[in-house]
């Protein structure tokens, strides 16, 4: 079974890495719904938005949270739709590296939340 990792590129309109062969992965190819797809699309986009506006500085944390609330909601779905076909991972911007489970990632942003009270 392949894995590949939900994560945007800067630099090309594909957004799936393949980390074996480490480069992007034809989304056009990938079994999911059309309505999946225009989701991710948008995703992306705002992504970019988010990252390439003209200014300075960080990108702040609530940002990089509110981008991986949607990417959790977008990797469960492909999680599902890819099921037995593709292990799928996802990055988070909020942390910086890779998730293999939403349960991990969710038990990760509980313990950073309860560090922070």
């Amino acid at each position: 079974m392949k894995t590949i990792i939900l994560l945007i590129d800067w630099d090309s309109t594909l957004f799936w890495r393949e980390p074996a062969e480490g480069g992007p992965v034809d989304e056009g190819v990938l079994p999911v719904s059309s309505d999946l797809k225009q989701q991710l699309k948008e995703y992306q986009k705002n992504y970019l938005e988010l990252y390439f506006q003209d200014k300075h500085g960080d990108i702040p944390a609530l940002e990089n949270r509110l981008l991986d609330d949607t990417g959790l909601e977008l990797w469960q779905r492909l999680r599902a739709e890819l099921a037995g076909k593709y292990r799928v991972l996802f990055h988070s911007d909020e942390f910086g590296c890779d998730f293999d489970s939403p349960e991990e990632f969710i038990a990760t942003r509980k313990c950073a939340h309860q560090n922070r009270v």
